[in-house]
């Protein structure tokens, strides 16, 4: 879908090239794909020109599509959206062509391409199996020594006052853990910790889901809970916690319980930290660079990763606090594995600053606030096809 203010030849153009790029990373997209241009740059006309193609026998409905933008127009893209995720389940990409370089520049439409490709259930890149046995000191498998990754967080929105906060919980879908189920709900505004009973819902959901997708349910959890302050780790205790172990028993009932290691994720923290040269300059410390002892709490397991390259300016560790171990992870290996999923986000070529299940919830509930309206989900078309890729 493109918009009236641009010509068919650059679409064209920009089509070919982006079916060429596609094919020599070995993901094949139709060389002709269903065009519709937009009649103006308006919401509306963007809709129509969206439902045109979703009017379209199954059988001629592309898989996805992709919906060029003229400029960013936040209140556009919610109409846009929430027409495509949550109304008709459809699965799509925005990108804004506001200049000459969003039409040609070749790490945004890869990244674009890896987005498209694990929203249709494809997988870009994967932990191989000897990585895995050096982080966790086995192979996780399906028939035994399985392990589920999850991630969590919570959205407020700009604007609390009248509007509840969003809570997502992301959880992988296999032992590759390149792509994620996800389950969401609603709670009052403003609130942090996860009301226990919302908790147990959304977790016996996930593992509902894990267990019909998988035939068996995981022997083991690594559980990232994102956006919480050090303050309410009592609360996360307390509350949250409970309420997991407590879904646990209702899923798993006479089965043997999982081991769970429940991690805390904070971005926001005051740490900062340099590399000096010979000649008395500093720099920003390398990607993946793990601070652990020193400068960190020695009451808890924690640490700090420097997990994604800084485009500009000092760059920011994410504080990593371990609540529970029942897997007994090694702290280092921890940190290796959690850098490992920081490069697992499938909707960037590049390390992201926490590991994708929790970038995936944050997107998720972020999404969810800012344009589901009163649905509280997505379509389920397109909730377990990554929409929050």
């Amino acid at each position: 879908v493109w918009p009236s203010t641009e010509e068919k030849r650059r679409v064209i153009d920009f089509s070919e090239r982006l079916v060429d790029i596609a094919s020599q990373l070995g993901f094949f997209m139709a060389p002709t794909p269903v065009q519709r241009q937009t009649k103006s740059i308006s919401g509306d006309a963007y809709l129509d020109a969206i439902k045109s193609i979703w009017a379209l026998p199954p059988a001629q409905r592309p898989r996805f599509t992709i919906i060029l933008l003229t400029e960013k127009d936040p209140e556009r893209y919610k109409m846009i959206k929430r027409y495509t995720d949550v109304e008709v389940g459809m699965i799509t990409k925005c990108l804004v062509v506001n200049s000459p370089k969003k039409w040609t520049d070749l790490s945004i439409l890869n990244n674009m391409l890896a987005s498209i490709n694990n929203r249709v259930m494809g997988k870009n890149w994967t932990l191989g199996q000897t990585q895995l046995k050096d982080y966790l000191g086995f192979v996780p498998d399906i028939k035994s020594n399985s392990l589920c990754i999850m991630g969590m967080d919570v959205c407020h929105g700009k604007n609390s006052h009248g509007v509840d906060s969003t809570v997502a919980l992301c959880s992988s879908r296999d032992q590759t853990f390149s792509s994620y189920q996800v389950s969401m709900g609603r709670q009052d505004p403003g609130m942090e910790i996860v009301e226990p009973e919302l908790m147990e819902k959304m977790m016996v959901e996930v593992l509902t889901k894990w267990r019909n997708l998988n035939k068996a349910l995981p022997s083991r959890i690594l559980f990232y809970r994102d956006g919480v302050g050090e303050g309410q780790y009592k609360s996360v205790e307390e509350s949250e916690l409970a309420a997991i172990k407590k879904a646990i028993k209702t899923v798993y009932q006479m089965a043997k319980q999982p081991l769970l290691t429940h991690v805390i994720v904070q971005k926001r923290n005051h740490l900062r930290t340099f590399r000096p040269d010979d000649f008395g300059n500093f720099f920003n410390p390398p990607v993946g660079t793990v601070i652990s002892s020193q400068i960190v709490d020695s009451n808890l397991p924690n640490f700090y990763l420097y997990s994604h390259k800084a485009i500009s300016g000092t760059a920011r560790p994410t504080h990593y606090q371990v609540l529970i171990n029942e897997m007994e992870l090694n702290p280092k290996k921890m940190a290796e594995l959690t850098f490992a999923l920081a490069h697992m986000h499938q909707g960037c070529t590049k390390a992201v600053s926490v590991p994708a299940p929790a970038l995936l919830a944050h997107k998720a509930a972020y999404r969810a606030n800012s344009y589901f309206g009163k649905s509280v989900s997505a379509h389920p078309n397109v909730l377990d096809n990554g929409f929050m890729v």
